[in-house]
């Protein structure tokens, strides 16, 4: 990626992190140094035109992220194959009533309608190979990445940081959109058993 911005003649700063609670390590990246308090804006108010997220586990090219860049979309992903048996990708659509997941699947991505740039609409996006432009973290609550807890019909429903941060983000009025042309490697370590 750096490589490829460089070549581009794209100003890029890289922010990294880990830690064992995914969104202590996804608020952390945006944060650096900074408490994390109400007000608090992303890399301490630098300026930037758009956040790439990804995954370390990703397998991608200069290209891949370029279409991303060039859809031009307030928040935009790439896709990625989560389950290989089903084809269920990283993407897809919400149950209005107990917020089940129906994942695109890449077998049938041609069966979405698209927008006139060629984009499906979703309810959310894993945040393996996603593209985010500034205002929309902006003009999220803090913390930007947290789970939630739901009561369904049957049970309680517990979603993940990047769920929530989309069904977030709609709720302000932006679209959350997948590229069916940009699908990238998914690389799971493997757990030997012995």
């Amino acid at each position: 990626m750096i490589s490829y911005c460089q070549k581009k003649g794209i100003s890029i700063r890289a922010a990294f992190g880990y830690s064992p609670i995914i969104t202590t390590a996804r608020n952390a990246v945006i944060l650096r140094s900074n408490p994390m308090t109400a007000d608090v804006l992303p890399f301490g108010g630098a300026e930037y035109d758009y956040m790439m997220w990804i995954d370390s586990d990703m397998e991608f090219t200069g290209e891949q992220f370029q279409a991303l860049l060039d859809a031009d979309e307030d928040i935009v992903s790439g896709l990625a194959v989560c389950d290989s048996e089903t084809g269920a990708l990283n993407a897809g659509f919400l149950d209005k009533t107990d917020l089940s997941a129906k994942f695109l699947n890449g077998r049938a991505i041609d069966a979405h309608p698209v927008n006139e740039k060629g984009l499906i609409e979703v309810d959310f996006a894993g945040f393996a190979f996603v593209l985010v432009k500034r205002g929309v973290f902006e003009a999220l609550e803090r913390p930007w990445f947290r789970t939630s807890i739901f009561d369904a019909p049957d049970c309680m429903i517990q979603v993940g940081e990047d769920v929530d941060w989309c069904r977030r983000v709609r709720a302000l009025g932006y679209k959350v959109m997948a590229h069916p042309k940009v699908h990238v490697g998914h690389q799971k370590s493997t757990m030997l058993r012995f």
